[in-house]
């Protein structure tokens, strides 16, 4: 995966329902090429599929991310399903680890008494041993009111985030202008997000978080992160920010597990790193999107 590939991520990332040539535009090649390089990266698994979510906002939900040390007791995949059963988890990814077992869990949780309910989860269940959890900060986008219409035409895309608004037409008995005024609507009110699942370590590619702890008195996350993004344009990706303490993970993504070991190093001499401690994700288990649930049962309640 090159760096192209990347960017075509990022922009479906950011609006999974982008035309090709509208990628192409940005990209500076042809839409034939950016729908092979889709096509090829769908048939991989490195995208696993796109969806159409609330955002945090409208679930009045946080992102969460607990590092989960075990006993080493567990059977990984009985542990895995044990740790994914909660609606409010959608990701867990071992981690390589010398001793017993490491887990990162993804999940949303909302205000104090979710937070506790989520450490509470994790705290108690029978093999772990240590645990830590953040909350993140991340983009929430707005809240909105969705009208019958909106949600009308949410029904199909949720279904197939790309499916075009003539075939959303053909399905609906709308107008093909309506569905297009409905689906701009949705996209500047910022309650949706039309987004991408991704699967980066399949592939041959190695995902990997360096949780970076700095020096808050010389320096702030900001700043960090553009660092990063300036020094190691192509491996890295994106950050996950504590909202409590002065630690960013960062995530990368490598063809070999010496490029890691080089940019630790030298992340490590970085003036403004107190301590840094690389976590190497040997596979993802992906559950429900939690935007996407809630979205569904808004069908039931509201159609």
């Amino acid at each position: 995966m090159d760096d192209i590939d990347k960017r075509i991520i990022f922009q479906l990332d950011s609006d999974c329902r982008m035309t090709y040539q509208k990628m192409a535009d940005k990209l500076g090649i042809t839409a034939t090429a950016v729908k092979k390089r889709v096509t090829k990266l769908l048939e991989r698994g490195v995208i696993d599929r796109f969806i159409t979510t609330l955002n945090f906002e409208m679930i009045d939900s946080d992102l969460v991310l607990a590092i989960v040390q075990t006993d080493g007791s567990e059977f990984e995949e009985d542990f895995i399903d044990e740790l994914g059963e909660p609606s409010f988890v959608f990701q867990v990814s071992p981690i390589a680890c010398g001793k017993g077992g490491l887990y990162a869990v993804f999940a949303v949780t909302s205000g104090l008494s979710g937070l506790s309910e989520f450490g509470t989860f994790i705290r108690t269940l029978k093999p772990v041993a240590n645990s830590e959890i953040h909350v993140l900060l991340y983009p929430k986008g707005k809240k909105v009111n969705l009208t019958k219409t909106q949600l009308r035409v949410l029904k199909y895309l949720v279904e197939n985030p790309r499916m075009s608004i003539v075939e959303i037409a053909d399905l609906s008995g709308m107008t093909a202008r309506r569905i297009r005024r409905t689906i701009e609507e949705l996209q500047e009110g910022e309650g949706i997000l039309f987004a991408v699942i991704w699967n980066l370590g399949i592939g041959g590619l190695t995902e990997v978080l360096l949780r970076i702890e700095w020096d808050e008195k010389n320096t702030d996350h900001e700043s960090v992160i553009a660092w990063l993004r300036k020094r190691y344009p192509l491996e890295y990706w994106s950050p996950f920010i504590s909202a409590a303490f002065p630690v960013i993970f960062a995530r990368f993504v490598v063809e070999k597990l010496e490029t890691i070991e080089s940019i630790a190093r030298e992340v490590k001499r970085a003036p403004f790193v107190k301590s840094l401690s690389t976590l190497v994700f040997y596979s993802n288990y992906l559950f429900n999107w939690p935007g996407v649930t809630e979205l569904r049962r808004l069908f039931e309640t509201e159609l």
